[in-house]
């Protein structure tokens, strides 16, 4: 964690509140992916925010930080922004509106429709949940363990996931002893755990998509599984 001093010297940095969520590793030439941030301590971080602004679906949009559930975190206002995006809500499930791409998804990969910017890949190589997210972040500049951010876009990975060889798949969520988190920074809320979960196990740290109940359950990080991979375009 952050030294009052250096988070004084990070806020007046960056011109924003936040609060260190995940680090990826020590910073390249000073340079990050994008949605991190190269902090004091040398390591690349991502944060959330404590206060955001201005409207968004894309981090091109923001002149500075990177656009998260909507809107631009770390600046004042996006750049040339007169969007209004209708993000869809974690309690309702109500899918998201959002500007699509005119890129295409990489080869293996498929275009998520409640996300159109966002491609999904089943990996079916077991891994541990570290491994996963190694493995995931090879596969692209901004590849991860997938985040599911509402309950549509957790039914169309489920609907994708039916002729899957693999039963289980670990996803982005994982429980650093602060709480559960998406280990690419998301700050949804939404979560659907299976019956019983998660318990209270504190060996069973990750979590894993039941693609049978289309549920999670919190599972030992170093059971070897399947895993989602997700990447923005």
């Amino acid at each position: 964690m952050f030294s009052k001093f250096a988070l004084l010297i990070l806020v007046l940095n960056l011109g924003w509140v936040a609060s260190q969520l995940y680090c990826e590793g020590p910073c390249e030439n000073e340079q990050c992916t994008k949605g991190f941030v190269c902090n004091n301590a040398g390591q690349c971080c991502i944060y959330s925010c404590d206060e955001n602004s201005g409207p968004c679906t894309t981090s091109e949009q923001c002149s500075a930080g990177y656009c998260r559930n909507g809107t631009c975190c770390g600046q004042a206002s996006p750049t040339g922004a007169t969007l209004s995006p209708t993000f869809g809500s974690s309690v309702t499930g109500t899918p998201a509106t959002q500007t699509p791409s005119n890129k295409q998804c990489p080869i293996g990969w498929y275009r998520e429709s409640t996300n159109s910017n966002k491609c999904i890949k089943f990996v079916t190589e077991v891994q541990p949940w570290y491994g996963a997210k190694f493995n995931c972040s090879t596969l692209g500049s901004n590849s991860t363990l997938i985040s599911i951010d509402q309950a549509f876009e957790n039914s169309e990975i489920c609907q994708q996931a039916i002729d899957n060889r693999c039963n289980q798949f670990y996803i982005g969520l994982f429980n650093s002893g602060n709480g559960w988190q998406w280990s690419d920074g998301d700050i949804s809320a939404y979560r659907e755990w299976k019956s019983g979960f998660p318990t209270s196990d504190n060996t069973k740290k990750c979590v894993a998509f039941d693609r049978k109940t289309c549920t999670w359950f919190n599972e030992a990080c170093d059971t070897p599984q399947c895993y989602i991979c997700q990447q923005y375009i």
